[in-house]
């Protein structure tokens, strides 16, 4: 672990801690250490980040808020990837959204509602990031995120954004 946090460090990703314990990351406050966890500062370092790990082959989770997260008191072997702080940005442009997936959800949802747009009010009492709610299709009330998606961009394993 040594040889990846001096790495990471040095690329100057973003947090980086040891040893973190996952109760810290989790709305229920339960959950073990982890070997290393991993805050990345923006997208650059996200891709970093991924392209490190796949370097030293090890086992990793991506977290955003820890609202659906259970962990074990015995903790996780690898790394964790937590989005949000850094990939919380939201931009506004007349009635086009941008925003990152670690942005709450239900940040989203507020925001763009004070701002007259429609459509995310299904969100508003839906837990987590704008990155987990896309990647499981969140949804509530006759709603769900691929009614009011566009695009998306998508961090592969091995590092490539599409």
């Amino acid at each position: 672990m040594k040889e990846i946090i001096s790495q990471l460090t040095e690329a100057n990703v973003g947090k980086v801690w040891e040893n973190e314990p996952l109760k810290h990351h989790t709305t229920i406050k339960v959950g073990g250490p982890v070997d290393l966890m991993v805050q990345p500062k923006d997208k650059e370092g996200l891709v970093r980040t991924f392209q490190l790990i796949n370097q030293f082959g090890l086992p990793y989770w991506v977290i955003g808020r820890g609202s659906n997260l259970l962990v074990r008191d015995g903790g996780l072997r690898g790394v964790v990837i937590k989005l949000g702080e850094g990939l919380d940005y939201l931009k506004i442009d007349n009635c086009h959204v941008t925003c990152g997936a670690g942005l709450s959800f239900v940040k989203l949802a507020m925001t763009v509602a004070k701002q007259g747009l429609s459509g995310l009010e299904f969100a508003g009492g839906i837990p987590g990031t704008v990155g987990g709610a896309v990647y499981m299709n969140a949804g509530a009330h006759g709603s769900d995120v691929s009614r009011v998606l566009s695009s998306a961009e998508v961090l592969f394993e091995d590092g490539k954004i599409t």
